[in-house]
């Protein structure tokens, strides 16, 4: 009995053509997979850090903080309380004592009553001009940038807006500085590109990627719900 003929190389059925061998190296595989693998990367950094932002959504002990100041001083610490994500509620019959809970992470625990009873007077200049204040953001918030770094995001009324474009266009190789309680923490550079409405500001101290998120959380918090006066928070023990 005669056997077959063999396909020719290249067809199917045959012996694959050492060419397209050659052509098909292992590493191309990996090249392939590549995007896949970073896109995973960058949604576990991008995890990571909003996770950070969050870390008032803890389940810490309970704590019982003692607002000073007017009597609309309470009220606030609670908006700020509950913008971290902890639950919190003004004593029935003492209304400036504010039932919450720890977030559950020491270092920030340590800080928290002290960056509660920061006024969080805001203004946003360029040079010595006020363009920005409290009153004309709508939101406080923030923004990981593609090298995953976060920046201290506000979102502009119409007014500010206009404010913001006009010293921007006029000066376009100068910076925004955001002013906390008197104190610059932060900058936009003209140059840098943002959709109009908003500034975004990068921190004017250096730190590391996760005290710079809690900082930039604490801020917003801040600038979102100012206090109404002069305040202190103390816990109660």
């Amino acid at each position: 009995m005669s056997t077959p003929p063999k396909p020719p190389a290249g067809t199917p059925g045959g012996d694959l053509d050492p060419r397209i061998q050659q052509a098909r190296p292992g590493w191309a595989l990996f090249i392939l997979a590549a995007p896949i693998v970073l896109f995973v990367i960058v949604a576990l950094l991008y995890t990571g850090m909003i996770g950070l932002g969050l870390q008032g959504r803890g389940s810490g002990e309970p704590v019982d903080l003692r607002v000073g100041g007017c009597a609309e001083a309470p009220a606030a610490v609670v908006e700020r309380l509950a913008d971290m994500g902890l639950p919190a509620t003004i004593d029935a019959s003492d209304p400036q004592l504010v039932h919450t809970h720890r977030i559950g992470r020491p270092e920030v625990d340590a800080t928290l009553a002290a960056t509660l009873a920061q006024r969080g007077v805001f203004e946003l200049r360029h040079d010595d001009e006020v363009l920005v204040t409290n009153a004309q953001i709508t939101e406080a918030t923030y923004r990981l940038d593609g090298m995953m770094d976060p920046w201290l995001l506000l979102l502009l009324d119409d007014v500010a807006t206009e404010a913001v474009v006009g010293a921007m266009r006029g000066d376009p190789t100068g910076r925004l500085t955001f002013v906390l309680d008197g104190e610059p923490v932060a900058m936009q550079p003209n140059r840098r590109d943002v959709f109009r409405g908003e500034v975004e500001g990068i921190p004017l101290a250096d730190m590391d990627a996760a005290t710079r998120m809690e900082r930039i959380a604490a801020w917003s918090v801040m600038i979102d719900h100012v206090l109404p006066c002069d305040a202190t928070v103390e816990e109660v023990r």
